[in-house]
C-alpha cells in the first residue's frame, strides 16, 4: 500500500513483457499462418537487398498490410528467402546471392563459387 493516499501500487511490467508488447504490434496474425522462425546468419549480397526491400516497400504500399517470412530454400551458402504479404499471400523471393556463370558455362549461386575458388587458391580442395 502506498503511505500517501492508502492505495495499492501496480507491480511494475519487467522489460521483456514490455518489448514483447512492442513487437505485437508489427505482426499481424491471419487465419492459416504458419510461422517458420529463421535462425542464424546468411551471406547476402547487398545489391540483391536493396532490390528486395524496394519490393517489399513497394508492396507493402500497395497492400496497406504486413510482409512475412514465411519460408527459406538453401544451396549451399546461398539462400532464397521468402516472405507473403498478409492481406493477399503474394509470394516475394530474395536470393542472397546473384547466380553468375561458372568456367564450364553453367550457373552457379556467386557465394558458393567465391568460397570454392577461395579454398582452392589456398591449397584446400583435392590433392
Amino acid at each position: 500500500m502506498c503511505r500517501k493516499n492508502g492505495k495499492q501500487k501496480k507491480p511494475k511490467k519487467q522489460s521483456s513483457e514490455i518489448h514483447a508488447k512492442k513487437m505485437a504490434r508489427f505482426e499481424i496474425p491471419t487465419k492459416n499462418e504458419s510461422r517458420h522462425e529463421q535462425k542464424g546468419s546468411r551471406i547476402i549480397n547487398l545489391n540483391e537487398l536493396q532490390n528486395y526491400v524496394g519490393q517489399l516497400t513497394a508492396h507493402a504500399i500497395k497492400c496497406n498490410s504486413a510482409i512475412i517470412l514465411s519460408g527459406e530454400k538453401r544451396a549451399g551458402l546461398a539462400a532464397v528467402l521468402s516472405c507473403h504479404c498478409s492481406r493477399c499471400n503474394f509470394v516475394i523471393p530474395l536470393n542472397t546471392s546473384r547466380k553468375v556463370v561458372g568456367p564450364r558455362g553453367r550457373l552457379h549461386w556467386e557465394a558458393n563459387l567465391a568460397a570454392v575458388w577461395g579454398q582452392m587458391s589456398t591449397g584446400g580442395g583435392l590433392f
